[in-house]
């Protein structure tokens, strides 16, 4: 005898809230190139304005505030749909990627106004403070390839088991190409999140919990590659030192920007 009504209503609940927990970050990183191609259009077709300083703020406003209404509007069309957006949220994430995005072109627009008057609030930003954000991102970019490298461990020494989902979703020709496209999406999440295990925090994927010392069983989003996740249960007592990378991280970034002071630098600059 199958399960009653309201175990199949809980089940299909707990299924969706599983696959809410999963967005891709490469449409975001998708989201932002197309901002920045815009951007880099937009102030090549404002450059024979001239270099007012005073009307820097223009082509930013305009920008930033185009890209929130397309957002906004967008938005508004998917909820016609089944997706319902929350509109609070589309709000701030529309102006930092449009913020990004119009940052990122102005590096290659070293003539237009607003670039020197984002290079003059550069300036008057603290130097201990410009020194160290180059070495950051180094130790940001070497936490992210270590996390990539366990993800490939992992994937590599769970194939079978990512084999196995596959082959009970029987998605076909059609599906198996989706599958695949969200696989692919899902790999900078999954970066994302190996990356704060380094640092000895919870990750939630799913219902599923993977701590500092253990994998707690739950539902998943029926993506394959996460198959690749550890079995449930403890870890080996040597994964508990995994946190030294942050540790060795920041150390690297600390040396870093010690080493681009002088030696005669003052205590309070190092």
């Amino acid at each position: 005898m199958g399960p009653g009504p309201s175990r199949v209503a809980a089940r299909a609940g707990r299924q969706r809230h599983a696959r809410g927990h999963v967005r891709p970050l490469i449409f975001t990183a998708l989201a932002l190139w197309c901002a920045r191609a815009g951007a880099k259009a937009l102030l090549r077709e404002v450059e024979h304005e001239g270099r007012d300083a005073g009307r820097w703020w223009h082509p930013v406003a305009l920008f930033i505030g185009g890209y929130l209404i397309a957002g906004l509007l967008l938005a508004l069309l998917g909820a016609t749909g089944a997706a319902t957006p929350r509109f609070l949220t589309v709000i701030p994430g529309a102006i930092v990627v449009a913020a990004a995005g119009f940052g990122w072109a102005l590096r290659a627009e070293p003539d237009a106004p607003a670039y020197a008057v984002c290079a003059d609030w550069w300036e008057r930003v603290p130097d201990g403070v410009r020194r160290g954000v180059r070495p950051a991102c180094e130790a940001a970019l070497a936490l992210f390839a270590v996390a990539t490298l366990v993800l490939v461990l992992l994937v590599a020494t769970h194939m079978s088991r990512i084999g196995q989902v596959n082959g009970l979703l029987g998605p076909g020709a059609v599906g198996t190409v989706i599958l695949a496209l969200a696989q692919l999406a899902s790999v900078p999440n999954m970066v994302v999140l190996i990356t704060g295990w380094t640092s000895g925090a919870s990750v939630h994927v799913g219902t599923a919990t993977v701590s500092s010392g253990a994998v707690h069983t739950g539902l998943l989003p029926s993506i394959p590659v996460l198959g690749a996740i550890p079995d449930p249960g403890a870890f080996p007592v040597y994964l508990r030192v995994v946190p030294l990378v942050v540790v060795l991280a920041g150390g690297y970034a600390g040396a870093r920007a010690a080493g681009a002071l002088s030696t005669l630098s003052g205590l309070r600059t190092s």
